[in-house]
């Protein structure tokens, strides 16, 4: 099961710590954050390339660039 906020634990600990308004906010934004990743992965799409990689290399070559090194 996941846990798609922060346990009201965490978000105690956050007032404590940074004070309530502050810790109330860091809160909210990370329960955002991981509505957003969430939304992220299940819109995630895999990208075929349909262009060959010499193409790039030759367009950039032209534009006075140097070719892309692999990874």
């Amino acid at each position: 099961m996941k846990i798609n906020h922060l346990s009201q634990n965490a978000q105690k600990c956050l007032r404590i710590n940074i004070g309530e308004d502050a810790g109330r906010e860091v809160a909210d934004l990370l329960t955002e954050l991981i509505s957003e990743v969430e939304r992220l992965r299940h819109s995630k799409v895999n990208v075929t390339q349909i262009v060959p990689d010499e193409y790039f290399d030759n367009l950039n070559r032209g534009l006075g660039r140097e070719p892309l090194q692999p990874r």
